[in-house]
């Protein structure tokens, strides 16, 4: 919108921006009309606290227009600043407020204003009453200049343009209404939001309560079956005992992690910070999932070039490593690659550094030789409960949350994560965290 605002008094041939003085108390709101106004393409002279300053300096600064708050410190308020200046000075005046009741309309339309804001207003509402009150003062001096020549000619002018401006400062004065109502209601959309979302969250938290409970029960009399400690099963009682197992604690890793999703989303969950060393944890983690690896004939790999000291909550961390580590086994076939890499940041730069230099995120990624994911399939792939099908992820189930899980937990660290993929090329995975919770350097 730079350059669209209206020049006065013949600036527009010259190409100066019409000056407009800011009477406003609160520094924050002045410097926020300042930056908008100069984003309009005005120039903004001076910012003055109270009424007895605008009207002491309002001659000297000779701006083109005041936007003036109606409720200013010291011994005047705006409207009475506003009828001193009109007795000394031909300034117009564009009043600020935030209190709409009639009363205060009523005594600043007294003062006969050029324009009269609602606060909040928005950039648009603060353009189109600046322009109608600057061309309402020019038009009213080229009246002046040529009443001596037709006056009753001019008057009907000037009845016709108040009339038009008139009808257009309702317009806006209905549009600060509306938006004012849209306003409302969007906050309490957002506030119905968030209610919704704490009650979902505090069903899930307290349905997986309920249901973990009886079936760690389960799994373990079916555990004790298997070890047949009460006497010999047979084959196929063998068989049906580690499907309960298998079934059970499946059921149990959902509940886990639905469990773990809604208190990350309800906000509920914190984190337990603790410093240690990330080569070890790294190491701890590739051993939890290391049989596993060599059972499906894949081979693990750790590279990284220098250790560094991390502080995040261990657990939480362990969780979306070995939800990424298992996502990469899942997908990757017999004889394929997993390998960890990381690199230690400073200052954005991913590079060794002398031991001075202090260390500001470090970087892990997770890169398989795996199937690989679809393009189309990316955009959702850390959505809750998201599966996608292909030959290798039927012969292995899953929750549809680990990497929805990963997604937040890591983001509870102040971190991202991103993927990058090929099909038949596998997958990268890649997790960026600050090595210390709230501050820059460790």
């Amino acid at each position: 919108m730079k350059g669209e605002a209206y020049q006065v008094n013949g600036s527009a041939s010259s190409g100066k921006r019409p000056r407009i003085l800011v009477a406003e108390d609160e520094r924050i709101v002045a410097e926020d009309l300042r930056m908008s106004l100069q984003e309009l393409g005005y120039d903004v002279p001076a910012i003055l606290e109270s009424a007895d300053e605008v009207v002491a300096r309002a001659s000297e600064i000779a701006p083109d227009l005041i936007l003036m708050d109606v409720m200013l410190s010291g011994n005047l308020d705006g409207v009475e600043a506003a009828e001193r200046l009109a007795a000394v000075a031909d300034i117009p005046v564009i009043f600020l407020t935030a209190y709409a009741d009639d009363a205060t309309f009523q005594r600043a339309k007294q003062s006969d204003p050029l324009g009269y804001l609602l606060k909040p207003f928005d950039t648009t509402q603060l353009r189109h009453t600046i322009e109608m009150a600057l061309y309402k003062h020019a038009l009213d001096a080229r009246l002046k200049e040529s009443e001596n020549r037709n006056r009753e000619k001019l008057e009907n002018l000037v009845r016709q343009r108040t009339t038009e401006l008139e009808v257009a400062n309702k317009g806006l004065l209905s549009l600060n209404r509306e938006l004012e109502r849209q306003r409302s209601a969007a906050e309490q959309a957002r506030f119905e939001a968030e209610a919704a979302n704490r009650a979902k969250s505090e069903f899930l938290s307290s349905m997986s309560h309920e249901l973990r409970t009886p079936l760690t029960a389960v799994i373990g009399f079916a555990e004790v079956l298997q070890d047949q400690h009460f006497g010999p099963l047979g084959e196929k009682q063998i068989e049906y005992v580690r499907n309960i197992i298998d079934s059970g604690r499946h059921l149990l890793e959902i509940i886990n992690d639905i469990l773990d999703l809604a208190k990350v989303e309800s906000g509920a969950d914190s984190l337990d910070l603790r410093q240690f060393s990330l080569k070890g944890f790294l190491t701890s983690c590739l051993s939890l999932v290391g049989e596993r690896a060599r059972r499906n004939g894949i081979f693990l790999n750790l590279e990284m070039a220098e250790d560094a000291m991390i502080e995040a909550d261990p657990r939480k961390l362990k969780q979306v490593m070995i939800n990424l580590l298992g996502n990469a086994l899942k997908f990757t076939p017999e004889r394929g690659n997993i390998t960890v890499i990381v690199e230690v940041r400073r200052d954005g730069i991913s590079a060794p550094a002398p031991d001075n230099e202090a260390v500001r995120e470090v970087v892990i990624m997770v890169r398989d030789t795996g199937i690989g994911i679809r393009p189309d399939d990316i955009p959702r792939l850390f959505e809750k409960f998201t599966q996608f099908e292909n030959s290798l992820s039927r012969r292995h189930e899953g929750t549809g949350l680990g990497l929805a899980l990963a997604k937040r937990l890591v983001e509870l660290h102040g971190g991202t994560i991103r993927v990058q993929s090929k099909v038949g090329f596998g997958s990268t995975f890649t997790v960026t965290i600050p090595v210390r919770q709230g501050q820059d350097t460790l």
